[in-house]
């Protein structure tokens, strides 16, 4: 069940960006000119990476299998390693959003190999990186955020990762709560 979103009050003389709204967080992360914003979050969120530039992406994307319906990604970014970033708001609790989660990683390494200039025949997949920012807890029995989730094939019996391009990162904003400071500098 959708939760009931918060009351806004406007004053006449400010203007506000709610940024937990659709709206609001594609203004904030999603434009050429907060494009520091972005970097900043995704610096601090993978410092692993050494992140120095993003490329926005369009948001829209088409599957091109059967009746599938087309995507629309709150923000869609190249990081120059090469790796894909899918970045989606969601403000309401939805038991399906792991499930959505999996489905717009795959989109995003779809989208990219059926437009890459590689021939069709060669399977190189980018490192893909799907990051949440969730308005309600979805890991109930986790204290900490950012939840990550790596997605990977691992041999059962020496236990070495043989494929590791899939990374979901789900910040959850009611567990920051004043405990932490997320410095974007």
């Amino acid at each position: 069940m959708a939760r009931k979103y918060r009351p806004i009050v406007y004053d006449e003389n400010q203007r506000f960006v709610y940024p937990t709204s659709d709206w609001g967080f594609k203004h904030i992360f999603g434009t050429e000119k907060n494009k520091d914003i972005l970097l900043g979050v995704l610096q601090r969120l993978l410092p692993e990476l050494n992140i120095e530039s993003i490329e926005y992406l369009p948001r829209d994307i088409t599957i091109p299998v059967g009746n599938m319906k087309d995507m629309r990604f709150d923000v869609f970014c190249r990081l120059q390693d090469g790796s894909n970033v899918v970045i989606e708001m969601q403000n309401y609790t939805d038991k399906s959003f792991l499930d959505r989660s999996i489905v717009y990683t795959a989109a995003a390494i779809l989208e990219h190999h059926v437009n890459s200039k590689l021939k069709r025949k060669r399977y190189k997949i980018s490192r893909t990186i799907f990051l949440a920012f969730l308005g309600d807890p979805l890991f109930k029995d986790v204290e900490r955020t950012p939840v990550r989730l790596s997605l990977c094939d691992i041999d059962e019996v020496t236990t070495i990762v043989r494929n590791d391009k899939l990374l979901q990162i789900f910040v959850e904003l009611p567990k920051f709560a004043g405990r932490q400071q997320i410095d974007c500098e």
